[in-house]
């Protein structure tokens, strides 16, 4: 296995354990003098702990980019939304005012990715052999339009050799493969 993989395993264990104990041991209510003090160190441990602990491991070990320190800190808000007592858990109202417009950017984009497979296979059913190799002719000189467009023509690609007679033009069958 290789190093950024066990720096990742090694992050999820102790993230989930964190998470865990939290809703395992932290009270529902605030009876008690330590009971404050026990939920204000689990804060830090989820909203400063942790994410320098992702920054550590992941960010550093596995060589990631910056902004994925987002994912920690939201998940950390959300968790203690969730587990801590009352009183505290109403300061992280904010993230259900969030939930609307991070779905609909998700569902934005999921309707953007259907229609670019959508329209990439209607164009490719009229082409007669692999689709990346109509992209290469198609932008010869250009190193930059080249590269794009086999990464556009990718998906048709995997669907032309996935589904028998998806193009008009598809060549005979050179061999029977039996998946079973």
């Amino acid at each position: 296995m290789r190093k950024p993989v066990k720096l990742r395993l090694v992050y999820l264990c102790t993230a989930i354990a964190t998470y865990l104990s939290g809703f395992l041991w932290l009270p529902q209510s605030m009876t008690h003098p330590h009971q404050p003090l026990l939920s204000y160190v689990y804060l830090g441990v989820l909203l400063v702990a942790l994410p320098v602990l992702f920054y550590l491991l992941v960010i550093v070990g596995g060589r990631q980019k910056l902004w994925r320190l987002v994912i920690p800190l939201s998940l950390g808000v959300v968790v203690a939304k969730y587990t801590l007592p009352a009183p505290l858990a109403s300061h992280f109202e904010f993230i259900s005012y969030l939930r609307y417009p991070i779905i609909a950017v998700i569902l934005v984009i999921e309707f953007a990715v259907i229609f670019h497979v959508t329209s990439s296979l209607w164009k490719a059913r009229k082409l007669s052999g692999d689709p990346r190799l109509h992209a290469l002719k198609e932008c010869i000189g250009d190193d930059k339009k080249q590269s794009v467009g086999v990464m556009a023509a990718s998906e048709p690609a995997s669907w032309y050799y996935a589904i028998p007679r998806l193009s008009k033009k598809s060549p005979a069958r050179c061999c029977n493969v039996d998946a079973s």
